[in-house]
């Protein structure tokens, strides 16, 4: 076990860290809060995302474990609009949602780390 502690029974057993170890540590806690952090993007996209089809919404997936996008090659004009069509965003107010709720998933991963 890496560091924090873990409750047995009513015994709280401290697992113990090198100081060196560390920064490796919070290092894997902001990579899952990246990947935690890029689910919940894609969550709100496509609550956020209009539908015709429904392939525009079916394509937005997480991308590299920090990031989130869609691979449809309208999808751009959807976001920004044309000079035929208004900007219908979707990207950009969930975008704003992860970033509202990131000092959240980071808490909520440094406990997943911390406590198991």
């Amino acid at each position: 076990m890496e560091g924090g502690y873990e409750v047995m029974g009513k015994a709280v057993v401290v697992k113990r860290v090198k100081h060196n170890d560390i920064p490796r540590l919070f290092k894997k806690v902001a990579e899952r809060s990246e990947r935690a952090g890029a689910g919940y993007g894609v969550e709100r996209a496509m609550v956020y995302v209009p539908v015709d089809t429904g392939k525009l919404r079916h394509s937005i997936k997480v991308i590299d474990n920090d990031s989130f996008g869609s691979n449809v090659r309208y999808s751009g004009y959807v976001e920004t609009g044309t000079f035929r069509t208004r900007a219908q965003p979707y990207m950009e107010p969930a975008a704003r949602d992860v970033a509202e709720a990131m000092p959240k998933i980071i808490r909520k991963e440094f406990k997943r780390w911390a406590f198991g």
